[in-house]
């Protein structure tokens, strides 16, 4: 697959919410989308969050951090849950209910209509290294994806409208394409993680067997060398999550954070676009990066 680099100046990126504009507009059938409210806390600490359902038109209307629903003092997140529209649809009716959030009514995302996009962690510092990976993995997937760097770390977006319970084939198979970047034995032992996905995607019980398991030995990558935890590139502890959540129904996982931690809000590097991967060059660093980056996974 053809790499294209394109310059970009550090006063223009393209944001997380130029790509969610793009996202939305390819996709007319996504009606309503969660997000997530909370306040900025250390890795691993609970706190209160706060989960709403959102028109498309008022994330389509987003356009910076400050912009985009919720309060300021908060950290936002934008959630990989949607509802589509009907297949017998009718284009006279409002099934996004923008009127009627706008007045003040509550949203739900309707059991019958409900579908996630898939959004994936990485543990790997995000360097030109990690960012091959990406690509040489991803460019065997047929479908449009997203890379965006937060500053600390790359996030993947693939607007995949999933059903719920195909997650656990998705991920799985993300994590065996990814395990061919390492050598053996750990390609073979990663492998057969996703595998166990694909193979128990409908078994409930199996399924919250994985999540605890993948919480309890793996690790990330900053304690990883003291506390003897597996690291994969991707970040499984954040697909448990993820999992769990679909296991006990639970609409707490599965978001990704828009806010400008470390000085910027994530900013686009590369995108499918076709048969042609699109690699963004910006001129200067746009984040505050201060840790000292870690050996790769």
């Amino acid at each position: 697959m053809a790499v294209e680099f394109v310059e970009r100046n550090i006063e223009n990126p393209i944001t997380v919410f130029d790509v969610w504009k793009e996202i939305l507009t390819k996709h007319p059938e996504i009606v309503r989308q969660t997000i997530k409210l909370y306040v900025n806390h250390p890795h691993g600490q609970t706190v209160d969050q706060t989960i709403e359902v959102l028109p498309r038109e008022r994330i389509l209307w987003s356009d910076s951090e400050s912009g985009f629903y919720g309060n300021d003092r908060l950290t936002k997140a934008i959630g990989a849950r949607v509802e589509v529209l009907p297949e017998d649809f009718d284009p006279e009716i409002d099934y996004s209910w923008a009127e009627r959030w706008f007045d003040g009514e509550h949203l739900e995302i309707s059991k019958d209509r409900e579908r996630s996009l898939i959004f994936v962690d990485f543990e790997s510092n995000p360097t030109p290294k990690t960012t091959d990976m990406i690509v040489n993995t991803m460019s065997k997937w047929n479908t449009d994806w997203y890379l965006l760097d937060s500053g600390g770390s790359y996030h993947l977006v693939i607007p995949i409208l999933a059903k719920l319970e195909q997650l656990p084939i998705y991920y799985g198979g993300l994590i065996r394409d990814f395990s061919k970047n390492l050598s053996p034995p750990r390609n073979q032992f990663f492998s057969a993680i996703g595998g166990y996905l694909i193979e128990n995607f409908r078994n409930r019980n199996n399924l919250r067997l994985w999540n605890r398991e993948i919480i309890k030995m793996v690790g990330h990558i900053e304690s990883a060398h003291l506390s003897g935890d597996y690291v994969f590139p991707m970040d499984l502890r954040y697909i448990a999550h993820v999992l769990d959540a679909l296991v006990e129904d639970d609409k707490n996982e599965g978001y990704l954070r828009v806010g400008s931690k470390h000085g910027s809000v994530p900013v686009l590097v590369d995108k499918r676009v076709g048969h042609f991967v699109l690699n963004y060059k910006y001129q200067n660093s746009i984040f505050e990066r201060k840790q000292i980056p870690l050996p790769e996974v």
